[in-house]
């Protein structure tokens, strides 16, 4: 298996590369607090995506950044030059894939679900307009999850070109 050449390495320093290990999980949980905020109870909106934000990022974001974002960096750091699109889709595929599997796994449990006028399950089936519904939802899941990992790719590395730093 052959990587990159070592030449062509651009080495970011230690601080930028937590960085964006920090404002990734944190972009995407305030993109995810903001597209589906829980805590319906709350009367004012804003508080219901604050605490759903501070939710996704304990809960969600961080944990998947440290299991798979943090693993996912190193293979491609030593397989692939990081680019906009390699950052990008691992940051759509760290967010997506569980929240793909949760959606899935949770579907099954539910008998009837109806959501803006449209029925999107019977009896423990997805509907066509479920299906459709779901599709949507994990588009915009891995939307957010394309910005987060564009960011981080702005954070580590767009200030190297190769193994010359231009900034």
């Amino acid at each position: 298996m052959r990587g990159i050449p070592k030449d062509a390495w651009y080495d970011p320093p230690l601080w930028r590369i937590v960085l964006a290990f920090f404002a990734a999980p944190t972009i995407s949980a305030a993109g995810l607090a903001y597209i589906a905020p829980l805590y319906a109870g709350l009367p004012d909106w804003s508080v219901r995506v604050w605490q759903t934000f501070v939710f996704y990022w304990f809960i969600g974001s961080l944990p998947l950044t440290i299991v798979f974002g943090i693993p996912l960096y190193l293979i491609l750091q030593m397989r692939v030059r990081l680019s906009i699109w390699s950052c990008s889709a691992a940051g759509a595929a760290v967010l997506v894939l569980p929240w793909s599997m949760i959606t899935l796994l949770t579907m099954t449990a539910m008998e009837e679900e109806e959501y803006g006028g449209r029925i999107l399950v019977i009896q423990g089936h997805r509907t066509i307009a479920g299906w459709l519904y779901l599709f949507q939802s994990l588009c915009e899941v891995s939307l957010i999850g394309l910005i987060a990992g564009a960011i981080f790719w702005v954070i580590v590395a767009v200030s190297f070109v190769g193994s010359k730093r231009i900034s």
